[in-house]
């Protein structure tokens, strides 16, 4: 029920979140004498790091709330996730200890502090109305001056619980959404939703690419005076610079959630493809997903497939392969991509959604339309030659450079958070 979630809600981590400790943070986290200590066991929240209350101290001794919340259905999924988990993780320290994480979702992720859970069964009608309630609820108890929503689910609960609420409001669109290109009456309604609240609440609507915003601003009707394209940022982990053509064979990779609309199918179905694969050509796919199986089954009697499931040494792995390769029926702006293109690796991705921003044909790889097998089998041919894949590989990391520093991204975030919660735009 709203009023369920609502309680669970105004519950953080063992401190209340209007602004008042309860005062049991310390002794329930062992932290007031040094131990380990248990968290409690309050399903739907997780134990910050350290004991922190809400309300802060910055420089100067002035007590400053948490005024500011990244408002996100889950930070456990996909790439989208992983690029608000890299944001929230960069924040500079006066924007960091003011900000709290609002999950739409029963779990938290033990990677970041200052947590709080709206625990929706599900996103359907009712779990949609609920959580709605419950943060309508929530927002009048707290001094909340900030809200930036991320995926179209946070964005119109976000946006229609803050409509009366003297509350900047900064929705972060991250992707076409394949369910706006063939809507069903569920997805009409999704799509009026959001563009309501962006149209009549948004203070700032921030794209992730370029096209994304071309096509919310032209074909939805999105207000062009708001909009602004600041890319999905990476983490802060050391790079570690790829170095292609070392081998005797081809190594291609491939990074990400191993569903259908990735397109691993139709590549493992081709048999010219599939007769490379058998000859020289080397394909690793990382990843999990729902159509792992189904792939598995495809690549059957390939000796040159591999799987390695889910890792978390993704850079190592690019590191020791020729080319990263993205075969998909659909993107936003993939973040693996982006790591891809940072770790300085030649780029072959399908002409779909924003990958042409970060693939520069000819410059730092190529591009192919999706399932067009005759033209990916020539630009394999083609990606043997060693002399090709270093001039790629060097404009890759050139090319990341040039449009996906993260530091210059974040600094154009944190201006526009920090203009917002403080109030200082219009």
């Amino acid at each position: 029920s709203a009023g369920g979630a609502s309680n669970r809600l105004d519950e953080f981590c063992g401190y209340a979140v209007d602004g008042y400790g309860t005062g049991k943070g310390e002794e329930e986290y062992g932290e007031a004498d040094g131990s380990e200590g248990q968290a409690p066991s309050l399903k739907g929240a997780c134990p910050p790091r350290q004991s922190v209350g809400v309300e802060m101290k910055l420089e100067g001794n002035q007590n400053v709330n948490r005024d500011l919340v990244v408002f996100v259905g889950s930070l456990k999924t996909g790439g989208a996730e992983r690029a608000i988990l890299n944001m929230v993780k960069r924040f500079p320290h006066d924007l960091h200890v003011r900000c709290r994480i609002l999950l739409l979702c029963k779990d938290c992720t033990h990677e970041l502090q200052n947590q709080i859970s709206i625990p929706v069964e599900s996103l359907g009608a009712s779990g949609s109305i609920s959580a709605y309630f419950a943060l309508r609820k929530w927002l009048k108890r707290n001094r909340i001056t900030c809200m930036q929503a991320h995926l179209v689910q946070c964005i119109i609960i976000g946006g229609l619980a803050a409509w009366n609420h003297s509350i900047k409001f900064i929705p972060i669109i991250h992707s076409f959404g394949t369910w706006k290109q063939q809507p069903t009456l569920r997805g009409r309604l999704r799509i009026l939703l959001e563009k309501l609240v962006c149209r009549k609440r948004a203070d700032r609507i921030i794209y992730v690419s370029n096209r994304v915003r071309q096509m919310h601003e032209e074909h939805y009707g999105y207000p062009k005076q708001k909009g602004e394209v600041i890319a999905n940022i990476l983490d802060d982990s050391e790079v570690v610079l790829a170095n292609p053509g070392a081998g005797k064979c081809l190594r291609l990779i491939s990074v990400g959630r191993v569903e259908k609309v990735k397109g691993f199918d139709w590549v493992l179905k081709s048999k010219s493809i599939r007769s490379l694969l058998n000859q020289g050509l080397e394909w690793t796919i990382v990843g999990d997903g729902s159509h792992l199986a189904a792939i598995k089954g495809l690549a059957q009697g390939l000796s040159g497939v591999h799987f390695t499931g889910r890792r978390t040494d993704v850079h190592e792995l690019l590191k020791s392969h020729d080319v990263f390769f993205m075969p998909s029926l659909s993107e936003g702006l993939s973040v693996a991509l982006l790591e891809a293109c940072r770790s300085g690796l030649p780029l072959l991705a399908t002409r779909v959604g924003s990958n042409d921003e970060v693939v520069e044909d000819g410059r730092n790889g190529r591009l192919i339309e999706p399932m067009d097998e005759t033209a990916l089998v020539d630009i394999l041919k083609e990606l043997f030659d060693k002399a090709l894949l270093q001039r790629y590989a060097n404009a890759s990391r050139e090319l990341f450079l040039e449009r996906y520093n993260p530091e210059q991204l974040m600094e154009r975030m944190t201006s526009i958070l920090r203009c917002h919660a403080n109030k200082g735009c219009i």
